[in-house]
């Protein structure tokens, strides 16, 4: 039985890393990880910059050198995140969200 639960606990945690979605909808952020899924009102969003770690807040990230979007509201007030073009992602959003403040000008793609 402990084994089964191993198994399923396993089975969940590799779903969460696998299934990873962000995208920029009409609304806000819409993030995935398995079957969790936030979205975040553009309005809520106050800014974004290269992640400086890998732990605290709502973390949707494995790697370093992610994105942290920061933004008011919810139990979190910051998202790390990973998406593939960092740079593109950031500009797509500071369209959607000209109000943010962008900490670093710079993203590197991939």
């Amino acid at each position: 039985m402990l084994a089964g639960l191993g198994t399923v606990i396993a089975a969940f945690f590799a779903w969460m890393c696998i299934d990873v979605k962000y995208i920029l909808e009409k609304r806000g952020l819409k993030v995935q990880a398995g079957p969790i899924r936030a979205i975040i009102p553009y309005e809520r969003i106050t800014g974004v910059g290269p992640a400086k770690d890998t732990m605290g807040g709502f973390r949707i990230m494995l790697s370093p050198g992610g994105i942290q979007v920061y933004y008011d509201g919810g139990f979190f007030t910051d998202m790390k995140i990973t998406p593939k073009d960092k740079a593109g992602f950031v500009r797509e959003l500071k369209n959607r969200c000209p109000h943010i403040k962008v900490e670093a000008e710079k993203f590197h793609k991939g």
